[in-house]
């Protein structure tokens, strides 16, 4: 696929191969994706069945990133938050982390194409680039801090594609349980040179105690998430999982009930 310049809005976006980088302005993150458009998926069925095995995330979480397995040696805190965001340009799941030195936003989508998750990461100063989920198969879980099992299957492996010379991120969530994270920053300065770690998070979800797995009953009525919010239409009460559905099931209360009960069918023997 040859490299081609398009310009929208006046603003360069450079695809190279199926890969894209956008250079934005020094010290600032972009409130929307701009370089998975033009192949996201914007149904929001479709965005929440590609995206389901990942809906685990929405929530609040917090903990320590480290630069060095093992070692708290230049240490940090983070916090994040994650949840649905459903508009006319996109759907996705959007990850965003409290403001500081290395403060990054994720929005987690899929393509129209193949339904397959593809991300847009987001860091202060450098260029937004998109990454492409790999198959299980090619993509063994990397080293962790968090959880040394490689035979764990809840992992999602994410990597740029980048031109001969050009570095490469790779991002990986591992899900220990429903209370447990970890997110991996790997780079490679080079598609032909192996990744190098640049720090893992290991997050636990806030307010939630280690010690319990109960989680509750309530669905989500936008996604089938857990239920934590509760919205109301026509004299009746239902549960959301996050403000991004609540959102959407304000603008659009009989359409989303109409969504759920489809699903519901489907779902039934």
């Amino acid at each position: 696929m040859k490299t081609q310049l398009i310009f929208m809005c006046m603003t360069p976006l450079l695809i190279v191969a199926s890969g894209w980088r956008f250079d934005e302005p020094q010290g600032s993150l972009p409130h929307a994706p701009v370089a998975i458009l033009p192949q996201a998926e914007t149904n929001r069925e479709k965005v929440v069945s590609g995206l389901s095995a990942l809906s685990f995330l929405v929530g609040d979480w917090k903990g320590v990133a480290q630069p060095k397995r093992g070692s708290n040696s230049g240490a940090w805190s983070e916090k994040a938050n994650i949840v649905w965001r459903f508009d006319e340009k996109i759907a996705c799941l959007l990850l965003q982390f409290e403001p500081g030195e290395k403060s990054t936003r994720i929005f987690f989508a899929v393509t129209s194409q193949t339904g397959r998750p593809i991300i847009e990461l987001h860091q202060p100063q450098k260029a937004v680039i998109a990454l492409e989920m790999k198959e299980p198969e090619k993509s063994p879980a990397p080293d962790s801090i968090a959880l040394t099992d490689k035979s764990a299957q809840d992992h999602w492996v994410f990597e740029s594609v980048s031109k001969p010379g050009e570095p490469r991120l790779r991002f990986t969530v591992r899900k220990i349980n429903d209370l447990r994270l970890t997110m991996l920053f790997e780079e490679s300065v080079s598609p032909e040179a192996a990744f190098r770690r640049q720090y893992e998070i290991g997050m636990t979800r806030a307010g939630a105690r280690l010690a319990n797995g109960n989680t509750g009953e309530r669905q989500c009525i936008v996604t089938g998430g857990l239920g934590t919010i509760s919205v109301a239409h026509a004299g009746k009460t239902y549960y959301v999982c996050c403000e991004g559905c609540k959102q959407a099931f304000e603008a659009d209360p009989a359409g989303t009930l109409a969504a759920y009960r489809e699903r519901l069918k489907q779902k039934s023997p």
